[in-house]
């Protein structure tokens, strides 16, 4: 759209929840049953920018002689793993997970001008 010129620009922004029923765990992040355990905004240049500066996310030194040690994972759980405060363990306990992701289009329009 943007080459045929309908729009002059647009944002993608990714929201990523994740939900757990862990009585345990939604009490010590202070969440309530059906509120997210762990929420993350990321925009897509800045999703783009990290992918360009480490091309090779998904090979982490800190899951060296963890569960997830050679593992491969996308970018959503890239996301939770680095970003949120949760162990692995706890990442486990993870029973649901929202992925919004909305698109703001932006247009420039051109204004009439009114001589008087």
């Amino acid at each position: 759209m943007v080459v045929n010129q309908t729009i002059w620009d647009y944002n993608i922004d990714f929201k990523i929840g994740c939900f757990t029923f862990d009585e345990a765990l939604n009490k010590k992040y202070n969440t309530e049953q059906g509120d997210f355990v762990y929420e993350c905004h990321v925009a897509s240049f800045t999703a783009y920018m990290m992918r360009k500066e480490h091309p090779e996310w998904n090979e982490i030194d800190y899951l060296r002689g963890t569960i997830l040690d050679g593992y491969r994972f996308c970018y959503t759980f890239y996301c939770i793993l680095y970003y949120s405060n949760l162990s692995i363990q706890e990442i486990l306990l993870i029973q649901a997970i929202w992925i919004e992701i909305p698109v703001d289009y932006q247009w420039e329009v051109e204004l009439i001008k009114i001589s008087e």
